[in-house]
């Protein structure tokens, strides 16, 4: 049991890394390509739950947009995200800031603006 414990410890740093290295925000599928590559014994259900573990701990955020998979960050700092409505991209956006006078104590921040994203916009301006 304890070999399990200690396997499944080292799988979630593995996945917890993986995620910090990317700069998207993949999906959970995308997700368990890149961890067989790494872990190729590793199982689906075995990288959903730690998925979902993680999002429990706080240590990963997970996004659900309208259309599309839901997407998973690993970033823990302050930022907002753009989501695109035509090739459904959710792009980090830094130095953003949330500020206000709140009637109470922020427990978590969370932003996503829509529209349509630069590269779409390029091409549909062609």
């Amino acid at each position: 049991m304890k070999a399990t414990r200690i396997r499944d410890c080292e799988r979630r740093l593995i996945l917890l890394e993986m995620l910090r290295n990317r700069h998207d925000h993949p999906s959970a599928s995308d997700c368990v390509k890149d961890m067989r590559k790494l872990v190729p014994s590793i199982g689906s259900s075995t990288i959903y739950r730690h998925l979902g573990e993680l999002t429990d701990s706080g240590l990963i955020t997970e996004y659900r947009p309208s259309k599309g998979p839901t997407r998973f960050d690993a970033k823990n700092h302050d930022h907002a995200h753009f989501y695109c409505l035509k090739c459904h991209a959710l792009i980090d956006v830094e130095n953003f800031k949330i500020q206000a006078d709140w009637p109470g104590s922020v427990q978590s921040k969370s932003c996503i603006v829509k529209g349509i994203c630069d590269g779409c916009e390029k091409i549909n301006n062609l």
